[in-house]
């Protein structure tokens, strides 16, 4: 169950990260 619930964190951590910084890189929306 915790494994589920870390999975779903590190996830949630990587979308903020493509939604932030890959758009200040110039190689996102």
């Amino acid at each position: 169950m915790y494994q589920l619930l870390t999975i779903i964190g590190i996830a949630i951590v990587c979308i903020l990260l493509v939604r932030v910084v890959f758009p200040r890189m110039g190689m996102g929306g």
